[in-house]
């Protein structure tokens, strides 16, 4: 699960994915990051996507709580991403000089 989108000014683009989280600057350049929330959030969404795919003969109660649990485990990880963007008050640029 990856998501992007063009990044204003010079601020980077925050890629997260299964594994890892990082900032992808408009000339190329990355940087791993980690936050303790958006770290849980990742462990929830991947626990939540590893649970096997349900069968021809789920209920429709079973296919719904499913989508549910997806759907909250990705609004957790938004949440922690956007709480982590807006305590830099959007500006993620000075991430590129610090070690994360």
């Amino acid at each position: 699960m990856t998501s992007e989108r063009q990044a204003p000014a010079n601020n980077p683009l925050i890629r997260i994915s299964k594994s890892r989280s990082e900032l992808v600057w408009p000339d190329g350049s990355r940087r791993t990051f980690r936050t303790p929330a958006i770290e849980q959030a990742q462990k929830t969404l991947n626990l939540v996507m590893s649970v096997p795919k349900l069968g021809p003969r789920a209920s429709p109660e079973q296919i719904q709580n499913r989508a549910d649990d997806i759907f909250e485990a990705r609004t957790q990880l938004g949440h922690a991403v956007r709480s982590f963007v807006s305590s830099n008050q959007g500006d993620l640029h000075s991430f590129s000089y610090q070690s994360l």
